[in-house]
């Protein structure tokens, strides 16, 4: 199973077109290996997880000439997420998971809901809506 999907809108008027690009959260149970990875800080970048979704988005946006996508994501996702954009990218997370005490970076938009736990563990939310 692929980390993420693709999805390309092209506007029917004036064919500008878009990159929707979402990264899963943990879905099997080889992924909680990474989420401990991603709790202490140490390796995710050297994750396959990472790697992948990060090559698929430089990949994508090569191969349709895009340069600025839109990112979501759903926990160990809302992470990578934020990891693999680049500057003009736009990121929209839920219950993103972070590193413990990890502060989260201007500009992606964090929403989390009432009592989720990994997003709890941020030490600043100041762009999470509750």
């Amino acid at each position: 199973m692929n980390n993420f999907q693709i999805i390309i809108i092209k506007h029917i008027i004036t064919h500008v077109k878009n990159l929707l690009f979402n990264v899963t959260g943990t879905h099997n149970a080889g992924a909680w290996l990474t989420n401990v990875q991603i709790a202490t800080g140490i390796g995710y970048k050297k994750s396959d997880r990472y790697k992948q979704s990060h090559k698929a988005l430089r990949d994508a946006k090569q191969k349709y000439g895009i340069n600025n996508a839109t990112l979501t994501a759903h926990s160990q996702g809302g992470l990578t997420a934020n990891y693999i954009s680049s500057k003009g990218d736009k990121v929209i997370t839920l219950d993103k998971a972070t590193t413990l005490g990890g502060k989260s970076r201007e500009g992606p938009k964090d929403y989390r809901t009432n009592g989720d736990v990994v997003s709890l563990l941020a030490s600043t939310r100041q762009n999470t809506i509750i």
